[in-house]
């Protein structure tokens, strides 16, 4: 296979990795679709689908520099995190593996 077609294949099964509600489950189909071999099909759609958490820390703490938009985000962040704060702090770890299929990035 060209180095040209791998890319392409890899890259689309990343991006189909990344974007929520396809995640790992239809990248890997897609890649396998696409005549990916198994490996890299599961390499590249587990790295489409952790690739949004570095950006969104990235991101966030960017936000966070403009004022306007801390006090937004810190508003936002209030009525829901205590809820899941508290939930966590409950029920501990297990909370947080059983949640992150349903609640996603």
């Amino acid at each position: 296979m060209l180095i040209a077609q791998y890319m392409t294949k890899a890259l689309t099964t990343w991006s189909v990795g990344f974007f929520p509600y396809f995640e790992v489950y239809a990248a890997v189909a897609a890649g396998m679709a696409m005549k990916l071999d198994p490996l890299s099909s599961v390499v590249w759609a587990v790295f489409g689908n952790f690739t949004p958490i570095p950006l969104l820390l990235w991101g966030y703490s960017r936000l966070m520099r403009i004022p306007q938009l801390r006090a937004w985000l810190l508003r936002m962040e209030k009525p829901g995190g205590q809820k899941l704060k508290r939930a966590f702090d409950r029920y501990g770890a297990w909370f947080l593996i059983l949640m992150i299929p349903i609640l996603g990035s």
